[in-house]
């Protein structure tokens, strides 16, 4: 069986579009053809929901695609394993914080076996030849991946910060556009120093599993990615050991008024940033993060 792929990020930093872009390759490519089926599982964040009627977790749900039959084999399949994985979360959250034994007591709550059963089961459920699972907030549990999988791809997308704090801006401005309430907006509320922050420790976190995992941790910048993509797709495949098939997506009839660009073709950075963010917290972005490039590896996909 091919090892998995595990796409993660700073949310607004491209992991959707390179998740899509990805689906469209045969060893991919989901039994139902889709290419828009994108659903976020976060397992590795919080494993114990697999085992805590999952069925209630919109993500871990959603990424079956409707296979009923499978969810319920999965929580057959889970049920003896509940106790100890429930039992034994609060030790491992406090070791993890600490970094202090917490490979012991992810192994103790039985927290690969129970990762390994659900995205074997929604292996099938999806159709896909290889796995391959998007969720950015897996970049804060990089090192769990590589102790459940330890022949893992991890794919990190990184985007320009400026970039990426003006479409959090601009995705706000479409879903209160669209009619979507305050509260399910409070996501899209950043703050330059917020953002910044957790990116200088997300790009930490990314360089020590380069250092640990060199050959299983891969960079790739959003704007190579959308601007130089017949020639970072291939890279991308080559390094993930699959066939240079590189398809361009294209304009889809799922149409998602909150994020059209990624129901679209890919398009190189064109539009400007001026009317959501101004100079000034341009030139703070830039200030905060002047030193930080250097702290990630080596981009292992670049133009």
């Amino acid at each position: 069986m091919k090892t998995p792929v595990f796409i993660v990020g700073e949310a607004r930093s491209g992991t959707s579009i390179a998740h899509r872009c990805l689906l469209l390759h045969p060893s991919f490519r989901l039994a139902n053809g889709s290419s828009t089926a994108l659903a976020e599982t976060s397992a590795f964040v919080h494993p114990t929901r697999i085992v805590d009627d999952f069925r209630e977790d919109a993500g871990l749900w959603e990424y079956l695609l409707g296979r009923d039959d499978i969810g319920s084999e999965i929580v057959s399949k889970l049920r003896p394993w509940r106790n100890v994985a429930m039992r034994t979360w609060p030790a491992y959250r406090l070791a993890k914080r600490f970094r202090m034994g917490s490979r012991n007591l992810w192994n103790a709550g039985r927290y690969p076996e129970i990762l390994r059963c659900y995205f074997a089961a929604a292996q099938r459920a999806r159709g896909q030849e290889r796995l391959l699972d998007k969720s950015p907030t897996h970049v804060f549990v990089i090192p769990e991946i590589f102790w459940t999988y330890p022949d893992a791809k991890v794919i990190y997308l990184m985007r320009d910060p400026v970039d990426t704090f003006a479409s959090y801006k601009k995705r706000y401005e479409r879903e209160k556009a669209a009619g979507a309430s305050e509260q399910s907006l409070q996501w899209l509320h950043v703050t330059i120093d917020g953002l910044t922050t957790r990116l200088r420790k997300n790009w930490k976190r990314v360089q020590r599993a380069h250092q640990r995992w060199p050959d299983h941790v891969a960079v790739i910048r959003y704007d190579a990615f959308v601007g130089d993509y017949d020639n970072v797709m291939p890279a991308l495949l080559r390094w993930l050991d699959e066939p240079e098939i590189v398809v361009q997506p294209t304009q889809t009839d799922e149409s998602w008024s909150a994020d059209p660009q990624l129901m679209a073709g890919l398009r190189p950075r064109a539009e400007s940033n001026d009317e959501v963010i101004s100079k000034s917290e341009v030139e703070k972005i830039h200030a905060l993060m002047s030193d930080a490039e250097s702290i990630l590896p080596r981009f292992i996909c670049h133009s």
